[in-house]
């Protein structure tokens, strides 16, 4: 079984933003209006899991017809 490292499960601002194809300016931004996905502080630093941002991502989807 392989193992999970913490750099697996939390990302960074930047590697979010670029995961969502999307601007740290916007990221930023939804942080603040608290429409973006779920983050934490620990310290100065911001973190995502990532499992926060999938399920956030299918959100966004839900009830779309393409």
């Amino acid at each position: 079984m392989a193992q999970t490292t913490i750099e697996q499960i939390l990302l960074r601002p930047e590697e979010t933003a670029q995961a969502l194809s999307t601007s740290l300016r916007t990221l930023a931004r939804w942080r603040s209006s608290g429409d973006g996905p779920p983050w934490f502080q620990v310290g100065r630093s911001v973190f995502y899991r990532t499992t926060a941002i999938q399920e956030w991502g299918d959100q966004q989807l839900e009830g779309r017809v393409y």
